[in-house]
């Protein structure tokens, strides 16, 4: 299980992505571990942390289980950004942010090709889901760090 967020502040602004993923370690029997990052963006808005999240977690998904940290190649990644994740599929057109939409499919595709099997799901977001607030503190964080920076790319 993966979960992204973005968080600008305000928006746009001093942006950042966050991502957590729980799994069970194969080496120790029902036992779960948890992971997270997070990345400070400079200035960008909402859909751009969301992506960018969603990039994240693709990502951490994938190198824990091409190192066998995790035992399946099933990933389910949960957004309260429906932009983002419809973006990825294509189940939309976007002009906006169309490097990083491109990149984040790149990801995506790649790991399809490889055998993974991705599944998006939407959460609401500021409801209480675990794993949800967790990135969403995450990208928050990352935003603070974005703002303090000044760096802007």
């Amino acid at each position: 299980m993966a979960v992204a967020d973005g968080s600008p502040n305000p928006n746009p602004g001093a942006s950042g992505a966050g991502a957590w993923l729980s799994f069970l370690h194969p080496d120790r029997s029902g036992t779960t571990c948890t992971v997270e990052t997070s990345a400070a963006l400079g200035k960008g808005t909402n859909n751009r942390g969301e992506l960018w999240g969603l990039g994240l977690a693709l990502q951490l998904a994938k190198d824990l289980i091409v190192r066998n940290y995790a035992l399946r190649s099933e990933v389910h990644i949960f957004s309260d950004s429906r932009y983002a994740s419809d973006a990825v599929e294509e189940k939309t057109k976007n002009t906006e942010n169309l490097a990083l939409i491109i990149a984040v499919r790149k990801l995506y595709r790649s790991m399809l090709d490889a055998g993974f099997t991705i599944e998006f799901h939407w959460v609401k977001g500021h409801s209480g889901v675990v794993g949800n607030e967790t990135a969403d503190r995450l990208a928050g964080e990352a935003s603070s760090r974005s703002s303090n920076s000044g760096f802007t790319p």
